[in-house]
């Protein structure tokens, strides 16, 4: 009977934190034209981002993909490096990745934005005003990615980046950043 006491009380603890979990929802528009002979995207995003965590959020964090390729010092380059890869190591300047001309609006106002301390590829996006549970915003920017230099044909390069415009980071309370790839706590700076 003592067993089943404990197993009962486990399991509504095991269904009430599983109730916990949740993930934003995202949607995206994006414009983009290639310049295939300058191996360049110049892009508009719209994002539609609904909170649907029980928080209410002041920023969001946002992947910025082609620019884990813009140094040796990314957290990507690192790990290619720490794998035995050259990929990065004699490289120029100039057949890097990046991303940059961003111009974040939230809901048509221009927001303030901020690269993570660390990681050039983690950009952290300020609410204009708090984005309270189950409510929805519309996050804007236009942006212009170099691919980088690749003996692979375009098509291939569009195809395997096809991560590189902006991605919002979806979060679970409580769960820390440890890498650019981790998931994000809410209204934690990192």
């Amino acid at each position: 009977m003592k067993h089943l006491a404990r197993w009962f009380i486990l399991s509504i603890y095991g269904l009430c934190y599983a109730g916990e979990y949740f993930q934003q929802d995202v949607t995206y528009d994006i414009e983009v034209t290639l310049n295939d002979t300058d191996r360049t995207l110049t892009a508009f995003e719209k994002l539609t981002y609904k909170n649907n965590s029980r928080d209410t959020l002041d920023f969001i964090w946002f992947h910025l993909w082609p620019n884990a390729y813009k140094s040796d010092s990314s957290a990507m380059a690192k790990q290619f490096i720490r794998l035995g890869s050259n990929r990065f190591k004699d490289v120029e300047e100039k057949n890097r990745g990046y991303i940059d001309s961003l111009n974040f609006s939230v809901d048509g106002i221009v927001t303030n934005w901020e690269y993570h301390s660390e990681w050039i590829d983690v950009a952290k996006i300020f609410l204009p005003k708090p984005l309270l549970p189950e409510k929805t915003i519309i996050i804007e920017t236009p942006f212009f990615v170099k691919l980088p230099k690749s003996s692979k044909p375009i098509t291939f390069l569009l195809k395997s980046f096809s991560n590189i415009f902006l991605k919002a980071k979806n979060f679970e309370k409580d769960a820390p950043l440890k890498t650019p790839n981790s998931r994000i706590s809410p209204g934690k700076s990192i």
